[in-house]
């Protein structure tokens, strides 16, 4: 009897081991991985905006901003004005964007590192990809036309990742990488910024904007009533130039603030960059880089 009862006591204990095996196998099967990019963005995210023990916001207390950064944006639309006459190109859509980082006048910007994180292209979405030109308006793109050619060509390999245009979720990627575009020069302010921020309060800068280009601005000015308002062809945002990119700063204490802000100003006193501070909706701080280093003449 003891036999017998130890031999089903065996047996039962093999088939509940086995059990546990292989529902845990199965269940690490069915687990989705990790993306440690996206990991690695919450965590920086999570740094940049934690709780403040001081103040924080458009008001608080102790804020003190240059008068430099105070002005209007005269200077920018001067230094566009200027650029233009030399031959600057301005991106309409995201074909002419896909354009400019295929001839390296456009660099990608990570989208996390270990002095910022990128919060850019919030408005983007997956609807079809379209044209642009201030004659015919937008323009939703067929497969045989230059453009769609162009962005599908990157789309094949960006970076080593496909996107499949005919989907919607990878076209909304797709957009979104695109507008995490910004120049070379600009690109070494934002990281000569962020790299003096973190080592001074040990936390990323939240970036909002880079490039943006003339079709995505009228699309924000539809939702957004602080974004740069597109009249004409001879109204365009610093944003399509790619020189320019915004530091959100609602997060951040009256020091933090006036520590990016007197960075700003030195590079504007300097005549390498022009900086404004933004109060609204967006609260951000606006950087447009002197591609050649030089302020315009107004």
């Amino acid at each position: 009897m003891n036999k017998r009862f130890a031999l089903c006591f065996l047996i039962f204990a093999s088939i509940l081991f086995f059990a546990t095996v292989f529902d845990a196998a199965a269940q690490k099967k069915t687990e989705p991985k990790k993306d440690p990019v996206l990991e690695f963005w919450k965590k920086q995210r999570d740094k940049a905006l934690e709780k403040r023990t001081e103040p924080t916001g458009l008001e608080a207390p102790g804020i003190v901003v240059p008068k430099v950064l105070s002005d209007s944006t005269i200077k920018q639309k001067a230094k566009i004005d200027e650029m233009k006459k030399s031959g600057i190109t301005i991106p309409l859509d995201y074909s002419e964007i896909a354009g400019q980082f295929q001839r390296g006048e456009l660099v990608e910007v990570p989208i996390v590192t270990d002095t910022y994180f990128l919060d850019v292209g919030g408005s983007v979405s997956d609807v079809p990809l379209t044209g642009f030109d201030f004659e015919n308006g937008q323009v939703e793109l067929k497969s045989t036309d230059a453009k769609y050619q162009t962005l599908k060509k990157l789309a094949d390999d960006f970076g080593g990742t496909k996107y499949d245009l005919e989907k919607p979720a990878d076209r909304k990627q797709f957009k979104m990488r695109l507008l995490r575009m910004i120049t070379p020069q600009a690109k070494t302010v934002l990281d000569g910024l962020a790299a003096a921020y973190q080592k001074r309060f040990s936390r990323p800068l939240r970036v909002t904007s880079l490039t943006r280009s003339v079709e995505y601005q009228i699309e924000l000015n539809k939702t957004n009533p602080d974004s740069f308002l597109v009249r004409d062809k001879d109204a365009v945002p610093s944003h399509s130039t790619g020189l320019a990119f915004d530091l959100g700063y609602k997060h951040m204490t009256a020091e933090e603030q006036n520590f990016l802000m007197n960075k700003i100003e030195d590079l504007e006193l300097k005549g390498k960059a022009d900086g404004v501070r933004e109060a609204g909706v967006n609260a951000t701080l606006h950087v447009f880089v002197y591609a050649d280093g030089k302020a315009p003449q107004i």
